[in-house]
């Protein structure tokens, strides 16, 4: 029998803190809960009328490659209670959240699952096909080198601005105002936040967060060719760590790394996208950041 799923009552909060906590901890429930949480974007898969999977709904911004933009949700903290794991909630949910995406009139979902081994299993229980890829360099040891650099921190609206000219006609996701506010909330927990990176060769803009003591995620760094390296010397140098995990749109043909800071690089899979083929963007990759389709930043 198909898992039927339905929004929320205002009953069940409580129901949804709990699934939440199981998955994720508690660390961003009160971030997120707080600011971004709606009971219309919400849906939760029930057994014996209560809640044990839910998943949620967010206006990501529009999906664009230099063209008119298509309204995008984002699926966000899909989880399963543990004792009703491996049974379908989680895939009855994230259906139910791309009809209740497209009756909000969004055409296209975007999804970034937490393993990479998730892709094979949405894109075959659920319509998700396409995906965003993204090029991840593990570096330690960066070289703490500030000199000619300048790390300043930005509002939301002005690290869109930023970023909507670094990405220019390349194919991305134009973010939602909110999407910015929370992730600065998210990063600011740790000291970290939105910035402008200005050096010798050109203005950057990165998304950075301490996670450790030892580790710095760079969750976006957009730097035009030659700029990568100051800027993450320059992040380096104003939060000093063992690690940093760097993440940048991954550049057709590219395999390796170069300069001081090359590190690992792997280039993987990011999020996957859900729409009509009427509605699905042509992906091109032009301007000063030239990728592959770019999502931009998760709130891992």
């Amino acid at each position: 029998m198909d898992t039927v799923t339905r929004r929320p009552e205002d009953n069940e909060l409580p129901a949804l803190e709990r699934i939440w906590t199981s998955a994720f901890g508690s660390g961003e429930l009160a971030s997120f809960f707080g600011y971004l949480y709606d009971p219309s974007m919400c849906i939760v898969a029930a057994h014996d009328g209560a809640p044990v999977s839910a998943g949620y709904l967010f206006p990501a911004g529009e999906i664009t490659s230099g063209g008119p933009g298509v309204p995008c949700v984002m699926i966000y903290a899909v989880a399963t209670l543990p004792e009703f794991r491996g049974r379908g909630y989680g895939a009855a949910v994230v259906r139910g959240l791309v009809s209740a995406g497209r009756e909000l009139r969004f055409p296209a979902a975007a999804l970034c699952p937490s393993e990479d081994s998730l892709f094979k299993y949405y894109s075959g229980k659920t319509d998700f096909r396409e995906w965003f890829y993204v090029n991840e360099r593990r570096i330690s040891n960066a070289p703490a080198d500030g000199a000619g650099t300048e790390l300043l921190p930005l509002a939301a609206d002005e690290y869109r601005t930023l970023r909507s000219g670094l990405l220019a006609e390349a194919p991305h996701i134009e973010p939602d105002i909110r999407v910015l506010i929370y992730q600065g909330m998210l990063c600011g927990i740790s000291g970290g936040g939105l910035f402008r990176i200005d050096t010798q060769t050109g203005v950057c803009c990165a998304v950075v967060e301490r996670q450790s003591a030892e580790t710095v995620h760079v969750k976006e760094l957009l730097a035009p060719r030659g700029c990568e390296d100051h800027a993450v010397s320059a992040i380096a140098a104003a939060f000093p760590a063992k690690v940093y995990i760097v993440r940048t749109p991954a550049v057709p043909g590219q395999s390796g790394g170069a300069g001081r800071n090359a590190g690992e690089l792997t280039v993987r899979r990011f999020a996957m996208l859900s729409a009509p083929p009427a509605f699905t963007p042509r992906f091109t990759a032009r301007g000063p950041v030239s990728a592959l389709p770019w999502l931009g930043f998760a709130f891992d």
